[in-house]
């Protein structure tokens, strides 16, 4: 093919495109064979790499044998005879495509070597990769594999039922020194308050979990759990309140990122975690009796509440800390006097 003249190939342009109408109007008429067929002549033939991608685009998505003969040695075969502009040009085009299969995902990892270029991090690219069960991994593959913390329709692949999830992969490149824990843990952070959807957010828990961070690992990075406790998704939110809560039981977080805290969970409106939230106001007070006037501060959003537990579970804390009496029950809008009628009346 590389010997015959440009003239020739472009006599058979409007042949292939007629026939490809053709099969169009009767879908299903072709069997596999001619479909690899009908690629292999428009490959070696079409003149323009965008048109060429929309054809692999459409018939490659499978690249099998055909009568013995492996399609995709012989798909190499055809474009080996374009000049390198023209092979970035379709490996871009083929990158971008809105779905890439697993032999498709072979072409442009192919052509990317071929022409000596890195593989592109395309979305597309990225979650066939990822669906693939993590095919291929290392060093080469490490760009792709980092851009699965921001990729919607990657993270679900981070476990798997069976084979190795991308969290595995990710272990084993922190393992080998390819990766920076510290930079894994805030892409697995950032992730978890993307609003992706569930399979995606499951698959950053998982993450999570592999990662087992250490008390000091999140009092560095206060600002990020808080984040995660005022917008996440449920499971993300309570992840983020626990660990806040491990590193201030440590003495690693100050009181001021637990006044945030608080008024996180406070806007959330969550009535399981308000309650969580008190218990560990509750217990900061006995280990930081100083800490009164920043609990005070805490339990402002309180004023905006109309929910009664709530309210009750505010009002409790007050009488069991006096020093926090006239601040707390300000806060839900009750005076002393009110509180004593309100104890009064329940008894």
């Amino acid at each position: 093919m590389a010997n015959l003249p440009a003239s020739a190939f472009a006599g058979l342009v409007a042949p292939i495109d007629e026939y490809e109408r053709t099969f169009q109007r009767s879908p299903g008429a072709l069997g596999q064979r001619q479909c690899d067929a009908m690629l292999l002549a428009a490959t070696a033939v079409l003149p323009l790499a965008s048109v060429v991608a929309r054809w692999i685009g459409r018939y490659g998505i499978e690249l099998g044998n055909s009568a013995g003969v492996s399609v995709r040695r012989l798909l190499m075969k055809c474009l080996r005879i374009r000049d390198r502009e023209w092979l970035v040009e379709l490996v871009l085009r083929l990158a971008r495509l809105n779905r890439i299969s697993a032999d498709q995902l072979w072409l442009v990892s192919a052509l990317s070597h071929e022409v000596g270029m890195l593989l592109p991090a395309t979305d597309s690219v990225v979650v066939a990769w990822a669906r693939g069960g993590v095919p291929e991994s290392g060093a080469a593959w490490d760009p792709i594999l980092l851009r699965t913390f921001s990729t919607a329709g990657a993270g679900r692949y981070f476990v798997r039922q069976s084979g190795k999830g991308l969290a595995d992969a990710v272990m084993e490149a922190i393992a080998a020194g390819r990766f920076s824990r510290d930079d894994v843990i805030d892409r697995c952070a950032t992730a978890l308050g993307r609003r992706f959807r569930a399979g995606d957010i499951r698959g950053y828990l998982a993450m999570y979990t592999q990662l087992d961070l250490t008390p000091r690992e999140v009092a560095d990075r206060p600002a990020a759990f808080v984040q995660l406790l005022d917008g996440g998704y449920e499971r993300v939110a309570a992840l983020a309140q626990s660990e806040l809560i491990r590193a201030e039981e440590a003495g690693l977080l100050g009181t001021d990122w637990v006044l945030d805290a608080t008024r996180a969970v406070f806007r959330r409106g969550d009535r399981r975690m308000t309650h969580v939230q008190f218990t560990w106001l509750e217990s900061m007070l006995v280990r930081s009796p100083g800490a009164a006037d920043a609990v005070v501060q805490a339990v402002q959003p309180l004023s905006e509440h109309h929910d009664e537990d709530i309210s009750k579970a505010a009002e409790a804390l007050a009488m069991r800390h006096d020093y926090l009496r006239q601040g707390i029950l300000a806060a839900v809008g009750k005076t002393d006097d009110e509180k004593d009628q309100s104890v009064d009346h329940q008894v």
